[in-house]
């Protein structure tokens, strides 16, 4: 129960970031993404809590729902993919995200239109993709460390017989 309400409120901070900035300036998408990019920096490394917070996937997400929602979807499933493979969830969420990231830069810009509608051009969309995935990356290197170590543990070295 509990956690299903961190969910919902990480998820509206990033919504209610876009909702406000669109509101106050209109339907600007990039000033709007700038907003979101920002909600989602100040819930990754918040002054308050010594620069140590989440790691903004649920805030990446409220951002995204109000400004891509079909990269929610395919996050998801990415996620789902990369998480049937390591049955880890961080090594999933990093996955995800670097694959989001890719298709941010090499998807063609009429599917990038269609995702981002009203992004003023693909390229403001391809950016605010690409520094929300970065972002969220950034929090998952500490826990990939910590995988790896994890799998080099339970991978015994060969003996040189």
């Amino acid at each position: 129960m509990v956690g299903s309400v961190v969910l919902l409120v990480d998820i509206l901070k990033g919504a209610v970031a876009v909702y406000i900035v669109r509101s106050l300036e209109g339907a600007s998408f990039p000033l709007a993404s700038v907003g979101g990019v920002a909600a989602v920096i100040g819930h990754n490394f918040p002054v308050w809590l010594a620069f140590k917070g989440g790691r903004g996937l649920a805030t990446s997400a409220g951002a995204m729902l109000l400004l891509a929602w079909p990269i929610v979807g395919a996050w998801l499933v990415l996620w789902g993919a990369g998480y049937l493979l390591t049955r880890q969830v961080n090594p999933a969420n990093a996955a995800a995200s670097v694959l989001v990231l890719v298709a941010c830069l090499v998807v063609p810009d009429t599917y990038v239109s269609a995702i981002a509608a009203g992004s003023d051009g693909t390229g403001w969309a391809r950016l605010f993709g690409a520094v929300l995935m970065t972002v969220i990356l950034i929090k998952h290197v500490q826990p990939l460390k910590e995988y790896v170590e994890e799998l080099r543990g339970r991978v015994r070295p060969r003996s040189k017989e």
